[in-house]
């Protein structure tokens, strides 16, 4: 019985600290703004722009 009260506390106390810090929604959105800067940065690190990274990948 305690096994499972452990497992459900670890499962609500980031999800209600998550809520509690604006909700599953904004950090959704806070992890595709992440994923989107670090693949510019890869791109343009290769330089690169989006229209040339784009085209890079359709005609191959």
């Amino acid at each position: 019985m305690w096994n499972l009260l452990l497992i459900v506390a670890c499962y609500m106390v980031p999800a209600l600290i998550l809520r509690y810090l604006g909700g599953f929604n904004s950090a959704a959105d806070a992890m595709s703004s992440w994923g989107r800067r670090s693949s510019l940065k890869r791109i343009r690190k290769q330089g690169l722009t989006l229209r040339t990274y784009a085209r890079s990948r359709i005609s191959s």
